[in-house]
C-alpha cells in the first residue's frame, strides 16, 4: 500500500484524532466533513450522533464497538497488524506503541485494555506500600504514563507478552525516588 499513514495530520494525542487517521489509511470512508459519521453509523448500527461523537469529540465507543470497527477497517486493507495492537493505540495513545509506524508491534496480540488496568492496579497498590495514597501527587501524570509505555514495550519483547508486577514495581520505585530526589534538590 502506497498511502502514508495519517497524510492528514490528525492530532494523534486525540481519540477522535486516532480513530480517523486509521480511517483515513483503510481508505475506505468518506472524509469526515463529507459523511463519515453517517456511513459509520449505518456500517457499524450505530446512531449518526454516537458516531460524530467518536469521531470529533473525543467519546470513546464501549470495546466492543471499537473492536468491531477496527476489525472490520482492518480487513477491507487485509492488514496483517494485530486487532489488539490497533485497538489498544486507539484507546490509549502514546501509552501503546502506535502499530502503523511501529514494526515491533505489527503482530502484537495483546488486550491492552486489561494489561493496562493491571498496570494501573499494580501502580497505586505498590504506592500505597510506599505511604503515597494519591500517586499522581508524587510523580504526575508524564511520569505516569512513562511507566506505562515502558510496561508494556518491556511486555511486548517478553515471550508471553504480559506485563509483569516485578517491571512495573521496579518502574514504580524508579520514578517515586526521581521524584523525592527532585523534591530534595528544591528545597
Amino acid at each position: 500500500m502506497s498511502k502514508k499513514f495519517n497524510e492528514i495530520g490528525y492530532d494523534l494525542a486525540s481519540f477522535s484524532g486516532r480513530l480517523n487517521a486509521v480511517l483515513d489509511f483503510v481508505d475506505q470512508y468518506p472524509p469526515v466533513d463529507k459523511g463519515r459519521s453517517r456511513e459509520l453509523a449505518i456500517e457499524f448500527c450505530c446512531s449518526k450522533g454516537s458516531a460524530r461523537l467518536w469521531l470529533l469529540h473525543d467519546k470513546i465507543p464501549t470495546q466492543k464497538q471499537l473492536r468491531q470497527i477496527i476489525e472490520t477497517s482492518l480487513s477491507k486493507i487485509k492488514s496483517n497488524l494485530s486487532i489488539d495492537a490497533v485497538v489498544g493505540w486507539v484507546t490509549y495513545g502514546q501509552v501503546v506503541p502506535c502499530p502503523f509506524t511501529d514494526p515491533d508491534m505489527t503482530a502484537v496480540s495483546v488486550d491492552f485494555s486489561s494489561e493496562l488496568a493491571k498496570v494501573v492496579i499494580i501502580t497505586f497498590k505498590e504506592a500505597q506500600k510506599y505511604g503515597v495514597s494519591n500517586i499522581l501527587s508524587e510523580i504526575g501524570e508524564e511520569e505516569l504514563e512513562e511507566i506505562y509505555r515502558s510496561a508494556i514495550s518491556e511486555a511486548l519483547k517478553s515471550e508471553d507478552k504480559a506485563i509483569s508486577p516485578k517491571t512495573v514495581r521496579r518502574l514504580i520505585k524508579k520514578q517515586l525516588s526521581k521524584a523525592k530526589d527532585k523534591i530534595t534538590t528544591d528545597s
